[in-house]
């Protein structure tokens, strides 16, 4: 952040290095900042700071549950998986049908 800084410092203005600074940083910072509403470079590079700082551990905590969540899931996968591939069919499949046996139809006094 400190020499993101600097090398907007060189510019002209006050005005226009708070203007390239906040340009520059991710919108979530650039947001935080622009709602300080800062009147100098060091108030807006504090703010800065400050944004840095709450939204980089609040997004590590975010990553660490989500990470948590996914291995949870596929351990979950994993099981349902190892289950699905232990089972073994109890009934014939659909394209393995069993023919009856061929059935005659016979009539009394019908000598064939």
């Amino acid at each position: 952040m400190d020499s993101y800084a600097s090398r907007t410092r060189k510019l002209v203005s006050d005005e226009t290095m708070r203007y390239a600074f906040v340009s520059g940083l991710k919108p979530k910072i650039a947001f935080f900042v622009l709602s300080k509403k800062p009147e100098t470079m060091n108030q807006a590079l504090d703010a800065a700071r400050v944004a840095e700082m709450s939204i980089g551990e609040k997004q590590e905590v975010e990553n660490n549950e989500l990470t948590a969540e996914l291995a949870e899931m596929r351990l979950t996968l994993k099981r349902m998986a190892d289950r699905y591939d232990s089972l073994t069919p109890s009934a014939p499949l659909q394209n393995e049908r069993v023919r009856s046996p061929a059935r005659r139809v016979t009539f009394k006094g019908d000598r064939r």
